[in-house]
């Protein structure tokens, strides 16, 4: 059973504080003379300073030097922070057993030392928590917060393989930082041995965090292969290392760093491998961003700055404890990156971060190549280094950040996206322009309607989801993987989608205004037609004779259908075919010819049983009327049809109308017809719908195909994919 958060962030806790108060302990126990050295241009050492309680006032002053202590020959060995930093074995040993001979002859009361030619005698102190130098608690600190980070994590995710060999990294910080806590803030006099003890822990800690990093990058974000064991054997050679600093198998010590580093090198391999099965999958990737950014960051800074210096037998240009902070800001940015914290945040400074890197990194590698291989000066090569820098590389990395983090929404493209959508010819028509602009924009794997009340742009689901509000109240849409998977919605999405949204708004209230214009310039229309025009053709009913009354009553009923389109609203298909049926066969009685009316494929939909049953505009509503009724008095007219066959199916989106007659008079081929005022019409009204009209000569007489494409009602047809450029349905004109 695993313990609860709570419990094991106790236990962490308890061990940081015993692990503290066990370091505080060793450290007091070491000598305290009271006197500050340095080295000096000689390569001896000189005093500094005299602390004011120190045991040895009177005995000497800043600026002495000091020339042998006890029988040991002072150098700047003695006080190296680091002793693998030495290089070899002899000086390391040599630093060993010069500290143990100072350490027993402290031991027996005081040491004998040459200050300025004249013997003295030097006695030491107890050490007190107070001489403890701030570098000993940062270097505490950051270890126990390390460890508590990777602890914190862990509680959390304890079934999570790369949260256990995050907590091991972090345990191998605590060991490393708290054992250089000690030995590296000696006043100068400790046991060698311990020292030596305290050196190998340090070297313990540093490979098992290293092999710990390496295994982390192998199960995270995913496990790389179920096969190869390769986390046992990372952590093989991380023990294996160690043995050999320990048991000094090396030639040298700068060995044990170099096999250090190759051992981490392994990390670039895995990380390419991760980078590579996390395609497609923006949330892993960005988790991945997050580990590389802060491991490669923290661990490149710690090795240009300290293990490729000593590698090359160079002074490190830093204190290794202070360095210890970048292993803090590395596993904090690590924890953040397995919590999965503000992953969409993420690539608005991912590259910038990079490349403060890389210029930093640059300068210290110039610097260090100018003092290796040209013997220069450090301050002159960090000048030089500096000026190489400041005229190439920055004016360079500069570019490619504007290539990089271009704004999007530039104004060619704002001005593109309000023609796109003003285009918009109704409301209906709008709201496939702002789903198709919303799938242009950020190109999602998916986009849905939900039937959630969304007040405004937010991301979800650590960057997977994008949700914004839809133009129908209480509808909201749901993208979801920008850019085909390829990344995380980010804050510059947000503010795109927010710019849009108002964008569409604006032309809807416009459209709106602009409707209720023209429904105020209906009316008026109406009014003139039916109170003007309506009486002067009813006057020429009853004035003409039967041919011109059957004139007359035609042209009443052409603006009754006008009035009427002038005050229609969108109607069901279901509505429109029954109106069609209806007219045909009063149409057919009249005539006296027989009608074979065929809409078996809309039965479904003339039935109310499809939940996505087109509607047909006003508009397409008049057309579509206007076509079969004039197709059906040609066929009466031209061809004396005796039986007229109408078909009505919809397939794919489409209305596709027959109209068929047996001719009576003898068909001929539609390329022989001289085109009438009637065939026109039928063209141009098709035209209108985005539609084609054709005819064709059959076995039994003419037929005219029409094809029209129909939206579906749009709440049903909401996750309909309209492409933001639409094009005109292709047609082929008929020809009569």
């Amino acid at each position: 059973m695993i313990p609860s958060p709570r419990n094991l962030l106790s236990l962490a806790a308890l061990i940081v504080l015993g692990v503290a108060v066990a370091a505080v302990l060793v450290a007091l126990r070491f000598p305290v003379l009271g006197v500050v050295l340095a080295v000096d241009a000689e390569g001896g050492l000189r005093v500094v300073a005299v602390d004011a309680d120190s045991p040895n006032q009177g005995q000497v002053f800043a600026g002495s030097r000091i020339g042998l202590l006890h029988d040991v020959v002072p150098g700047p060995d003695l006080l190296v922070e680091e002793p693998d930093q030495l290089g070899d074995w002899t000086r390391y040993n040599a630093l060993v057993s010069d500290l143990n001979r100072l350490d027993r002859a402290l031991a027996e009361g005081s040491i004998a030392v040459l200050v300025d030619g004249e013997m003295r005698w030097w006695t030491y102190r107890e050490r007190r928590i107070g001489d403890l130098p701030l570098m000993f608690w940062f270097q505490i600190i950051v270890g126990g917060a390390g460890f508590l980070a990777a602890a914190g994590v862990f509680a959390y995710r304890p079934r999570e393989p790369a949260a256990l060999h995050f907590l091991l990294a972090g345990l191998g910080m605590l060991t490393f930082a708290t054992a250089a806590s000690i030995y590296s803030t000696r006043e100068l006099v400790m046991n060698g041995d311990l020292l030596r003890q305290l050196s190998s822990l340090n070297q313990f800690g540093a490979n098992f965090f290293t092999a710990a990093l390496v295994a982390l990058l192998w199960v995270y974000p995913s496990r790389l292969s179920q096969k190869v064991p390769v986390v046992p054997v990372a952590y093989f050679l991380g023990v294996l290392i160690w043995a050999g600093f320990a048991s000094q198998i090396y030639p040298g010590i700068g060995l044990v760093y170099l096999m250090t580093l190759l051992l981490f090198a392994l990390s670039f391999v895995f990380a390419a491998l991760q980078w590579r099965q996390t395609r497609g999958r923006p949330v892993e990737r960005a988790a991945l961003k997050w580990y590389l950014l802060a491991i490669y960051l923290g661990t490149g800074l710690f090795a240009t700055l300290i293990l490729i210096p000593v590698a090359l037998g160079i002074e490190p240009p830093a204190s290794q404890g202070l360095m210890f902070m970048v292993f803090l800001i590395m596993f904090l940015g690590i924890a953040l990156g397995i919590l999965r914290y503000r992953l969409f945040d993420l690539d608005r400074w991912w590259f910038g971060a990079w490349l403060w890197f890389l210029g930093g990194l640059a300068v210290i590698l110039v610097d260090l190549a100018l003092v290796m291989f040209l013997n220069m000066s450090q301050s002159g090569a960090l000048l030089l280094a500096l000026g190489l820098l400041g005229w190439v590389y920055f004016p360079v990395r500069q570019w490619a950040w504007s290539l990089l983090m271009s704004e999007r929404s530039s104004r060619a493209r704002q001005q593109l996206w309000l023609r796109e959508l003003a285009a918009a010819a109704d409301e209906e028509s709008l709201l496939l322009r702002w789903h198709a602009a919303l799938r242009n924009e950020f190109d999602p794997m998916q986009l849905t309607v939900v039937a959630e009340t969304v007040p405004g742009p937010r991301i979800e689901d650590h960057g997977q989801t994008l949700l914004v509000p839809d133009l129908i109240p209480g509808q909201g849409v749901r993208l979801c993987f920008p850019d085909r998977g390829a990344r995380l919605f980010r804050r510059e999405d947000l503010h795109t989608a927010e710019f849009l949204f108002g964008l569409i708004g604006m032309v809807r209230d416009a459209m709106r205004e602009r409707e209720a214009i023209v429904r105020g310039e209906r009316q008026r229309i109406r009014r003139d037609l039916h109170d003007d025009l309506g009486a002067k053709l009813l006057s020429l009913v009853y004035m003409s004779d039967p041919e011109g009354q059957r004139v007359a009553r035609a042209a009443i009923q052409d603006m009754r259908d006008i009035l009427t389109a002038l005050d229609a609203e969108d109607l069901t298909l279901e509505e429109a075919v029954a109106t069609w049926r209806a007219e045909a066969q009063v149409r057919a009685e009249a005539h006296g010819f027989a009608l074979d009316w065929n809409d078996t494929g809309l039965s479904g939909l003339a039935q109310g049983k499809d939940p996505e049953a087109p509607r047909l505009s006003a508009r397409q509503h008049t057309n579509l009327t206007r076509i079969i009724r004039e197709a059906i008095t040609n066929a009466i007219r031209h061809a004396g049809a005796e039986r007229i066959q109408v078909d009505l199916r919809m397939q794919a989106g489409e209305l596709e109308l027959r109209v068929e007659d047996q001719a009576t008079l003898g068909p001929r081929s539609p390329k022989e017809w001289i085109r009438g005022d009637g065939t026109r019409q039928i063209v141009r009204r098709a035209e209108d719908l985005q539609g084609s009209a054709q005819w064709e000569m059959t076995a039994r007489g003419i037929r005219l195909v029409i094809t029209v494409p129909l939206l579906t009602d749009p709440v049903a047809d909401r996750d309909r994919h309209v492409p933001l450029h639409r094009t005109s349905v292709a047609y082929q004109r008929g020809q009569a």
